[in-house]
């Protein structure tokens, strides 16, 4: 009896085991079957990817040539630019070449202009002009560049063209201004002197500067540059006039 019934449990799991076996079997299949048919068909997708592919693809790559154009334009405009700033750049340094070559041209042309009034009250206009005049002609009466010079003209020209009114004559010239000894002297002052032994100022010249003066006594010399300082002019010196 304990035989035919341990017999019997063997049998019945046997079969519990064929049954889950088979049980496990059918749903596998079923699993298989199941994902297979939910798969969709391959040449769906790639007709979908295919249509959708020449849409895409043209606009993706006809993009960058229709920026291409406005890229170009907008260059164009630049380079005119600079062109016309190097035209205009040339067009200046050419004016200023010519502005250049003219103000040389005119500075060679220009004649030298007499010197002018002394306004700075210290003698140096008229010791500049006084200079100017030296090689003119001595002329008895003259007190003009264009025909000459006596001693009275010379100092009468001189300080007139300054804006120093003076008398004309020698005599009265050396009474006209405030007198100074010979170490008193500054350039542009009026310097007198006597002939021997006459005591008095006979003639007179222009005080400029380093015992010099410009005189004009000689018919036969111009008016020149004379030293006062040697012995025959410092035996006759009288006096010096202040002129400013």
């Amino acid at each position: 009896m304990k035989k035919t019934n341990k017999f019997l449990a063997s049998v019945l799991a046997a079969s519990m085991i064929c049954l889950a076996f088979a049980a496990c079997s059918s749903q596998g299949e079923n699993e298989e079957s199941t994902t297979e048919s939910d798969i969709p068909p391959i040449s769906v997708d790639l007709s979908e990817s295919a249509q959708t592919t020449p849409e895409i693809t043209p606009a993706e790559n006809t993009a960058p040539t229709e920026t291409t154009p406005e890229n170009t334009s907008e260059t164009v405009p630049e380079i005119t630019e600079l062109t016309e700033t190097s035209d205009v750049t040339e067009e200046n340094t050419s004016e200023r070449s010519e502005t250049s070559i003219i103000e040389e041209t005119t500075s060679e042309t220009v004649p030298v202009s007499e010197p002018q009034p002394d306004v700075s009250g210290s003698g140096e206009g008229i010791v500049r002009l006084a200079s100017a005049m030296e090689g003119k002609p001595f002329y008895f009466g003259g007190a003009d560049p264009d025909t000459g010079f006596d001693n009275s003209g010379l100092m009468y020209y001189v300080l007139k063209e300054n804006g120093i009114n003076c008398p004309r004559l020698t005599n009265e010239i050396a009474e006209w201004g405030e007198k100074v000894t010979f170490e008193e002297l500054k350039p542009g002052y009026l310097v007198f002197f006597e002939y021997e032994g006459s005591g008095k100022a006979d003639f007179g010249g222009i005080y400029i500067g380093d015992g010099m003066m410009m005189v004009s006594t000689d018919e036969d010399r111009p008016v020149s540059a004379t030293d006062i300082t040697t012995g025959y002019y410092q035996k006759i010196f009288q006096f010096g006039i202040k002129t400013f």
